[in-house]
């Protein structure tokens, strides 16, 4: 009897998702390693905080949507308090995010190959796209986005969606927390169960269940921010404040603005070349059953990912995260073609010339900079996971690499910093930072006298003055031991100005009065000036975080 090839045995995927599962594994492991950077910084403070009881916009001051604290707060839970541990998180969270693409390819070819390619495609799309656009907020509200697609597909097929239904509301629910567009979801959900079903009660129940299942989780954790106290704070932080943020994208908010070829070719060569790739396959799909509801359900999840996009307004890298998932699941019709004997050779042929033309015209056109510095980074990367297991080498030189600065961010610098204060101060002492280096807090393990983990919202020019006011009013009360000012770190396209955070500080002469009153010069490292509190030590200090290095 002729060998049954892999793309024969719908019924039987599990050596395909073994394989998928393997080759994953192997090809983000060397991520396992990666720093963080700033935002990853801010996240693992926050998440630290967030396990020791404090309230997201009340304890802590951050305009991200919550999820990714809590997210974050996982990682140490589960792995210890280190950068490696958030990107062991990561890694695990990207290998759901593959199974669950491999399910749902599955259900729409029925082809295992295919399925095993749309999980590789978003596998090798999200390890490309280099340290500091991983582990970031739009990385992880993939799954559940995803999740939520599968179930959906799930009680479609199964004609019966009542157990179901809350699950997949609450799964939109967990994607609106990470990025608050990405809750159009739910209704991308309920309004195709209404086209499918027609008006009658199994699909009101159904509709019912999710908008309960959505309320469930999203209203419930709104209720949690109510009672802690610090709903006025989140609704002004994310839905007022957050506008003039927005608002520095500079894309006008026109149709226009939607599709803007300047930024897209600027992101990354994996989403203009997963973009290509995947619309012979749903244009083949349209062509082949245009009514297929689960087709339609794909398209409308890359709809639903660019209105996140233009809502942003931003365009960064990270940004086009959700585009990977549903891309990857179009994109892998026509790349797993040219592997499947079972076609004719010219197919096989021409569908594999498309797809390396795809390739190399991504690579070369398309931010070819940074693409370049992301693949060399992962080769770093490669090569110090290598020498750590093979050879026992430490990874200090690998952090302390060049490729880990930018203009306003310095890996290298923070790392002096932490060990300088880590150093110089007792665990239950407590630092001020005047700039955006919460990871300097993060490293150091050294307790935030403020609210404010960094000073993004004081040089922007629509922040309230209250602000200051809070932000002096814990500075003279808890008095820090350290106080450390940034300079030469202007972030226009956060801040809206062209400042840096020494001379933001001349616009607060209260907070400067502060520093001169109560702080003496110490030293200098790189961009930071190092100011220590005068006079005698204080009693009954709050404590720190914990000491246990891992």
């Amino acid at each position: 009897m002729e060998k049954k090839r892999m793309t024969d045995h719908p019924r039987t995927p599990h050596r395909a998702f073994l394989l998928l599962m393997g080759l994953s594994l192997l090809i983000m492991a060397p991520m396992v390693i990666y720093p963080c950077g700033r935002d990853q910084g801010m996240f693992g403070y926050t998440g630290r905080m967030v396990l020791h009881g404090a309230v997201p916009f009340r304890d802590f001051w951050d305009p991200k949507p919550p999820a990714i604290y809590y997210t974050y707060a996982l990682g140490e839970l589960l792995f210890g308090y280190s950068m490696i541990a958030v990107r062991v998180l990561d890694i695990l969270w990207q290998l759901a995010v593959a199974a669950v693409l491999f399910h749902i390819t599955r259900r729409l070819s029925k082809n295992n190959l295919q399925a095993v390619v749309a999980g590789l495609l978003y596998v090798v799309s999200y390890a490309s796209r280099g340290w500091w656009n991983t582990a970031q907020p739009d990385d992880f509200l993939n799954l559940p986005a995803a999740l939520g697609i599968l179930f959906f597909m799930m009680a479609l097929e199964r004609q019966r969606i009542a157990w179901l239904s809350v699950m997949i509301g609450m799964l939109a629910g967990a994607a609106f927390y990470f990025r608050y567009p990405m809750g159009a979801l739910l209704a991308v959900f309920m309004c195709v169960i209404l086209v499918v079903q027609g008006m009658n009660r199994r699909t009101v129940g159904a509709i019912v269940a999710m908008g309960g299942g959505f309320v469930l989780l999203a209203g419930g954790y709104a209720l949690y921010l109510y009672l802690a106290g610090a709903w006025g704070k989140f609704f002004y932080t994310e839905f007022i404040w957050t506008r003039g943020y927005t608002g520095l994208g500079g894309t006008p908010r026109t149709f226009a603005g939607v599709v803007h070829l300047v930024d897209i070719l600027h992101s990354h060569f994996s989403v203009v070349g997963l973009i290509f790739l995947a619309l012979p396959t749903y244009l083949w799909a349209i062509k082949r059953d245009a009514r297929d509801i689960r087709v339609q359900l794909i398209a409308l999840w890359v709809l639903v990912a660019l209105v996140n996009l233009y809502l942003e307004n931003k365009f960064y890298i990270y940004h086009f995260a959700p585009l990977l998932a549903p891309l990857a699941i179009g994109a892998s019709g026509v790349v797993s073609v040219p592997f499947e004997t079972r076609r004719r050779l010219g197919l096989r042929t021409s569908c594999g010339l498309f797809v390396l033309c795809v390739v190399l015209a991504s690579l070369a056109v398309v931010n070819t900079r940074y693409g370049i510095y992301c693949l060399q980074t992962y080769r770093d990367s490669v090569d110090a996971l290598a020498g750590k297991l093979l050879g026992g080498k430490g990874l200090d030189d690998y952090y302390m690499n060049v490729r880990f600065t930018s203009d306003d961010f310095s890996l290298p610098a923070d790392r002096v910093v932490a060990r300088y204060l880590d150093e110089h101060t007792r665990p239950d002492e407590t630092v001020f930072i005047w700039g955006c280096e919460t990871l300097v807090y993060y490293l150091a393990q050294r307790r935030a006298v403020s609210p404010f983990i960094h000073n993004f919202p004081f040089r922007c020019p629509w922040t309230p003055d209250r602000f200051g006011v809070e932000l002096l009013s814990a500075l003279s009360r808890e008095k820090p031991d350290y106080f450390l000012v940034v300079r030469n770190d202007p972030t226009w396209w956060a801040t809206g100005t062209h400042e840096d955070s020494l001379g933001a500080l001349r616009r607060y002469p209260q907070i400067e009065m502060f520093l001169v009153e109560n702080y003496s010069f110490e030293t200098s490292i790189e961009d930071f000036l190092i100011y220590k509190r005068t006079g005698a030590p204080r009693e009954g200090r709050a404590a720190g975080f914990p000491t246990s290095r891992r």
